[in-house]
């Protein structure tokens, strides 16, 4: 097929994108979309509602119609519909669909085992990099994190990997 260019974006529809995520669910299967959307509304809670577009093989448009809702569902992730897990992305307007990756999500992850002078926000950044990309340290003061017997850290894991 002929390349060709179209002409710039105007503004002729409002951009939603800050309001959408973009999800996949990694599973071997197509699953039921109307029942991926029931569990996922019932799931989520939405104050003001969530509008669930199925695009294509499993993967899901979600526009809410209140940004809190938005980022309190992303800041919530992982999520898991029938068994399988749910990468969820915000909306980029300047990429294809195809053009997603949805290899990247955040995991809460506990350390354990680890001597009690080990327990630093230092070495949580330490592991947390080693395990994937850091994006969060539970770390309430600096010092010995002891406030749990364990480190804990969200970090974005690459899902297409066996775990550690």
């Amino acid at each position: 097929m002929e390349a060709f260019e179209l002409p710039e974006v105007t503004n002729e529809c409002e951009d939603v994108s800050p309001r959408c995520l973009v999800g996949k669910i990694l599973a071997q299967k197509i699953l039921n979309k109307p029942a991926v959307a029931n569990i996922l509304l019932a799931t989520w809670k939405s104050r003001t509602g969530v509008v669930v577009t199925p695009w294509k093989e499993n993967i899901f448009l979600f526009q809410f119609k209140d940004l809190e809702d938005r980022s309190r569902v992303l800041q919530e992730t992982p999520w898991s519909v029938m068994g399988h897990l749910l990468v969820l992305m915000p909306l980029s307007l300047g990429k294809a669909i195809d053009e997603l990756d949805f290899r990247w999500t955040p995991f809460w992850v506990q350390v354990h085992g680890l001597p009690l002078a080990e327990m630093t926000r230092a070495h949580e950044e330490v592991i947390g990099s080693r395990i994937g990309r850091l994006v969060e340290v539970e770390a309430p003061s600096e010092g010995l994190l002891i406030h749990h017997s364990f480190l804990r850290l969200r970090v974005k894991m690459d899902v297409t990997k066996p775990l550690l």
